[in-house]
């Protein structure tokens, strides 16, 4: 079966699926040598809802040429499972369990449930007139409507205690999931229409990688690895783990990417895990670990340390074929924290390990080895033009040259990409012969020092923000990246484009910033040796603080792993005066003897760092133990990024005047002492007049906005998510004319909009997403002309007619429409049709009955978008079969 799954577990509920039930030996890889036959398994009691529900819901999904079991057979087995059920079962990739009023009577729905969750597949519930947090959670307690059933079970004696436990542990794992509640008709004809949406989601097709932009000799190299690796001949027998082998910047990645492509979507779960040496190097392998069982579909674990992570891969994966990529792995350790054992994995499954490092895969059992072989000479050009002359032959009198390169680069796709992106544009002889020069001089096979060629062609302010990529902004978006950069007095935007233009950064398709890990490398070893120091890795700042300078310029700290610890001899104790001046600071900042030296951890280290610090302008930072040094440290602060922040506002000495980018974070500890209430104290003379962008977290108790926040002249993107208590906007917020991107995500109390609203006339981007407490929009919003992006995805009380939407008239640039789950939206107006420009309209789960009869004209609406494909099938479906056909 060509498609996907995701695992539909709650947060709570996920952890509980493995300690209340161990994975059971009886679903063997055998049962699975074969595609699964059945996309879906509904479990249901018969006599409850086999003729009404279970049949509908038969119907509907069969309907959209789904792959359904619903057992027709009404006799009980007891829990013995016929094998015709535990192989439809073992088959299916989405369960569908209906938890009615007689549920628990049945041995066999509960036998079906048990099984169902040892396999690993997704399990859509549904509690039909039962409460999930009583009657499935609380059985075990003696309480909700399925307690009698279980003392029947004890009466008659035909179960063990261990399989009546398992049986409550099972109902109370599930009890947690994301499912839907049935009370009413209405529930039930809202759950028929929902359930198409929900079952085709589950059924998620993997969105392709992109892979290269000139994929020269590509399908060459692919053909390749699979003849020498006998991919193809093993695909459905034994689990294969494949090792890549092969220097840096060989083409490793590009290959697994278009591996992925082709491979993903013949597997139940797929997961592509990038850059695991540069996580690793920074404590952050159980991160990689818990992206890797989120994409296999074990999801919302909390995951504290890399051996529960190995603990919970070694059973979490049974009876799913699953494809596993793992990029630039160094050390067998990381391998061991990622790479499941043969045994817990179903057979068919393929596990890609890619390397610099031929001994890592000497202690595992690895079905074959790839080496990654040069490019040949006739690729090798080709790709080498397509990036300096954007054509794959050279042009008339470069001909010599470009041999002379192609022998230096000696088949090396990186090489060849950045030295192409260098030249290209340049007409000058002269300049091609000094860079030819410049490499020359070189040891061959020293690619790091090649690429520094590049990196020393560049002018002063592009290789601080090359260095600055390297260290700090991968994965960031560019926008955040180039504001900071303004606001050192560079020219952000114009360096940023000239350094994608030589390929020395990329961007992937979100706009976050990627670079290849050699780039990156040589990047942090510049970074290492110069002044100002760019602190990203925690032992960087013992190493700093033990120089004897008295000030030590300092452009950027990221300090978010406290937990890494770094001996100090007692030798060393002048280098930290301040655990010698107050010894109470070594309980503060978790400085404790061991072995006659001291333990630091990074916070520890940072505060010690922070008398010496000189220019500060990056700060990302974890924990609230820098009040006292935050006016000394920040007066040069560009950009700050602060988690667990606990503080009511700002106002209490932090410098605001040259910060671009302000980012604060909060965690649910209701026991802080202090919550982020404000951003800063109105009578505060001091306002970030130069801010940028503003982004406030999961800050429960933030009340709102400040009437100062008006004063912000410059300031384009404000971003709040999860901050409940927001329930109004000042008038003042509507002076903000530089807005760009205002975004509203689960502000659940936010209930208004001010009647100027539309003063905000520069808008692009504009989203309430789960704001669910909004009414209605001012008139005003007819001004908001320039939009681009409008989500009101889940206003369920946002007020709809089709007047109410005609501010939609004025508006002439819509591409991303997302009314989804307003309750209220029962028409479109007729002039939605002349939105030309829309890519995107979800208006799923509403009362919309009706469509424009011009809806044709959105000739630009993508219909290869999946949620827009998803969202409106189910719906128009929904009304096809229970409205035209009433």
């Amino acid at each position: 079966m060509a498609s996907t799954s995701k695992a539909s577990t709650s947060d709570t509920g996920s952890k509980g699926a493995f300690d209340g039930i161990a994975p059971s030996a009886s679903i063997s890889a055998s049962k699975r040598t074969q595609k699964p036959c059945y996309d879906v398994f509904i479990n249901h009691r018969g006599p409850d809802v086999k003729h009404t529900l279970a049949t509908a819901l038969y119907s509907i999904l069969s309907g959209i040429s789904l792959s359904v079991f619903l057992d027709s057979q009404e006799s009980e087995y007891g829990d013995f499972l016929p094998r015709t059920i535990e192989a439809a079962m073992t088959s299916a990739l989405i369960h569908i369990a209906i938890f009615s009023k007689g549920y628990a009577d049945s041995p066999r729905c509960l036998a079906e449930l048990s099984f169902m969750l040892k396999s690993g597949a997704t399990i859509i519930p549904i509690f039909y007139h039962v409460d999930p947090g009583t009657d499935l959670r609380r059985v075990d307690k003696g309480k909700g409507m399925y307690v009698q059933a279980f003392k029947e079970h004890e009466r008659k004696g035909r179960y063990s205690p261990q399989k009546l436990q398992e049986w409550k542990s099972a109902l109370h794992v599930v009890s947690f999931y994301h499912g839907e509640i049935i009370n009413t008709n209405e529930d039930e004809m809202r759950l028929r229409k929902n359930i198409v949406s929900r079952v085709l989601k589950e059924k998620n097709i993997n969105v392709p990688l992109v892979v290269a932009k000139y994929p020269v000799g590509l399908k060459e190299i692919v053909e390749d690895f699979k003849a020498n690796t006998l991919l193809s001949a093993h695909a459905n027998q034994d689990v294969q783990i494949v090792g890549i082998w092969g220097m840096g910047g060989s083409g490793k990645t590009t290959l697994t990417k278009e591996l992925y492509n082709e491979i993903s979507s013949s597997m139940d779960r797929s997961s592509f895990v990038f850059n695991i040496r540069d996580a690793a190097s920074k404590g952050l392998l159980h991160d990689k670990q818990k992206k890797l069982l989120n994409d296999l579909g074990i999801q919302g674990l909390s995951i504290d340390n890399i051996e529960e992570g190995m603990q919970i891969l070694s059973r979490g994966l049974r009876s799913i074929k699953v494809l596993i990529i793992l990029d630039d792995v160094d050390n067998v350790e990381q391998l061991d924290a990622l790479l499941p054992t043969k045994d817990s994995i179903e057979r068919g499954s393929l596990i890609i390990v890619t390397t610099r490092t031929f001994e890592i895969f000497k202690s595992w059992d690895i079905s074959s080895i790839y080496k990654m072989r040069p490019l040949n000479l006739l690729y090798a050009k080709q790709l080498f033009c397509w990036h300096s002359f954007l054509n794959f032959c050279p042009l008339v009198g470069f001909e010599e040259l470009v041999e002379k390169f192609l022998k230096m680069c000696n088949g090396l796709p990186l090489s060849l990409k950045v030295f192409g992106a260098q030249l290209n544009g340049e007409s000058s002889k002269e300049y091609w012969e000094s860079q030819l020069n410049e490499i020359s001089r070189i040891v061959p096979n020293d690619i790091k020092q090649k690429l520094k060629i590049s990196y020393y062609a560049l002018n002063d302010e592009e290789k601080e923000m090359f260095s600055d990529t390297a260290c700090f902004f991968i994965g960031e978006e560019s926008s955040l990246a180039i504001e900071v950069w303004n606001g050192l007095g560079w020219s952000g935007q114009q360096n940023w484009e000239r350094l994608l233009h030589k390929c020395l950064v990329e961007l992937d398709d979100n706009n976050f910033i990627t670079m290849h890990d050699h780039l990156r490398d040589v990047g942090r070893d510049i970074a290492n040796k110069q002044s100002p120091y760019r602190l990203w890795i925690p032992h960087q700042i013992i190493n700093i603080q033990k120089q004897k300078k008295k000030k030590i310029g300092i452009q950027g700290i990221i300090a978010t792993t406290s937990q890494m610890e770094w001996r100090i001899k007692w030798g060393e104790l002048a280098s930290f005066p301040r655990i010698v001046e107050n010894s109470d600071d070594a309980d503060e900042f978790q400085v404790r003897c061991s072995d006659g030296e001291l333990m630091v951890n990074t916070t520890g280290g940072i505060w010690f760092l922070a008398p010496k610090l000189v220019g500060l302008k990056y700060f990302v930072i974890t924990g609230d133990y820098f009040n006292q040094l935050m006016g000394e440290v920040s007066r040069e602060l560009v950009w700050l990024r602060w988690f667990e922040i606990e503080h009511r506002n700002l106002s209490w000495g932090l410098s605001l005047k040259k910060l671009r980018v302000l980012e604060l974070h909060e965690s649910y500890d209701h026991e802080r002492k202090h919550h982020l209430e404000e951003l800063w104290e109105e009578s505060n003379a001091e306002v970030p007049v130069q801010l940028r962008q503003l982004l406030i977290s999961h800050c429960y108790r933030f009340q709102g906005f400040p009437k100062s926040i008006g004063l912000l002249n410059h300031l384009k993107k404000i971003v709040i998510i999860n901050c409940g208590n927001v329930r109004s906007l000042p008038d003042e917020f509507c002076f903000l004319r530089s807005l760009e991107h205002l975004v509203f995500r689960e502000c659940y109390g936010l209930s208004s909009l001010p009647s100027n609203f539309g003063n905000l006339s520069n808008l692009r981007h504009l989203g309430f997403w789960h704001c669910f407490q909004l009414k209605g929009f001012p008139v005003s919003f007819k001004n908001l002309m320039l939009l681009e992006h409008l989500n009101l995805g889940y206003c369920e009380d946002l007020t709809f007619t089709s007047e109410d939407l005609n501010f939609l008239e004025n508006i002439s640039k819509l591409e991303y429409l997302n009314l989804s789950h307003c309750k209220r939206l029962e028409e479109l107006p007729h002039h939605i049709t002349n939105q030309t420009s829309l890519r995107m309209l979800d208006f799923s789960n509403t009362k919309l009955r009706v469509l424009p009869e011009n809806i044709g004209q959105l000739s630009r609406l993508r219909d290869d978008d999946i949620r827009s494909v998803v969202d409106k099938l189910a719906d128009l479906f929904w009304r096809f079969v229970f409205v035209d056909k009433s």
